[in-house]
């Protein structure tokens, strides 16, 4: 026999704190209303969960650091495989210039992922009309609501932080 165990959660935690829109800050502002910035409604009844992306949407961008991170050490490797198979004698400069290329764009990719807006947690945006994606900028340009009256189940599973 199982039982259940409930969380009291404040309403200003569920509360959207950005417009799923445009990322405009709702903070200070009514409960029910406008976004100033693109003319978005919201209402004090939406909720907005945050989370690391995981499964197809999950990328460099979006996914954990503990996946970021087993991404970088794979890409590592794949690169040393030729030098240490020793197909790349006598190529050695352009195997750096390779290698130099590629943790560029790595440390881009996560420098991108630290310094926008939004950096990192998928967010997904629920109201009674329904539910949509919010978290990147192909979701916003479907701003159709997917319906309640099309949905079986929905689960939500618990996640780890920002360092998992």
């Amino acid at each position: 026999m199982s039982t259940g165990v409930t969380t009291d959660i404040p309403a200003q935690n569920l509360r959207p704190r950005r417009c799923a829109s445009c990322g405009y800050r709702l903070a200070g502002l009514p409960e029910d209303g406008v976004c100033p910035e693109c003319g978005e409604a919201y209402a004090a009844d939406d909720v907005v969960l945050e989370g690391w992306a995981c499964g197809d949407s999950a990328s460099i961008f979006t996914g954990t650091t503990r996946r970021v991170a087993f991404v970088v050490i794979l890409n590592s490797f794949y690169l040393l495989n030729p030098l240490m198979n020793g197909l790349l004698r006598g190529w050695w400069v352009l195997f750096v210039i390779i290698a130099a290329i590629n943790a560029a764009l790595l440390v881009f990719a996560l420098w991108w992922r630290r310094a926008r807006p939004r950096a990192g947690p998928v967010e997904a945006q629920f109201t009674l009309r329904g539910f949509r994606r919010v978290d990147f900028p192909e979701c916003l340009s479907r701003p159709a609501y997917v319906g309640w009256d099309v949905v079986d189940t929905a689960q939500v599973e618990p996640g780890g932080g920002p360092g998992q």
